[in-house]
């Protein structure tokens, strides 16, 4: 497995596949290589959906200068497809956030901070809806 800058972080998928996001998916057996990611630097969550795919929230930009401030986008990795895909950016932009999948199929996304240098914490949360 060939791991990318930063530190990947896994999701147990419903048929026990392990996606280690960013860089593949684990069967008991082998390692597949996932498509190519589209998103910034690192994300700090990952939550399991209904359906098998994967929300990812809580990136930091990649661009020269930009300082790796956090960013609003959201992916979400479709494991039928082998695929990630923006879903269109959170409200706030934000890093080192708490998401959990309600009974509802939602996921709530609180907390984490705005500002890396601060690390004044979010008092907001928002809903994805898939």
């Amino acid at each position: 497995m060939s791991i990318a800058d930063g530190t990947p972080f896994g999701s147990l998928l419903a048929n026990g596949d392990v996606l280690v996001a960013r860089v593949a998916f684990f069967t008991p057996a082998t390692w597949t290589d996932t498509g190519p990611f589209p998103a910034a630097r690192e994300g700090t969550t990952a939550t399991l959906l209904g359906a098998g795919n994967v929300l990812l929230t809580g990136f930091r930009q990649e661009c020269k200068g930009c300082g790796f401030k956090p960013s609003n986008a959201a992916v979400l990795y479709e494991v039928g497809t082998n695929t990630y895909a923006f879903t269109g950016g959170m409200n706030s932009a934000r890093v080192f956030d708490s998401a959990v999948r309600l009974p509802n199929g939602q996921v709530l996304v609180s907390g984490g901070t705005n500002t890396i240098s601060s690390g004044a914490t979010l008092a907001s949360a928002e809903l994805y809806m898939p």
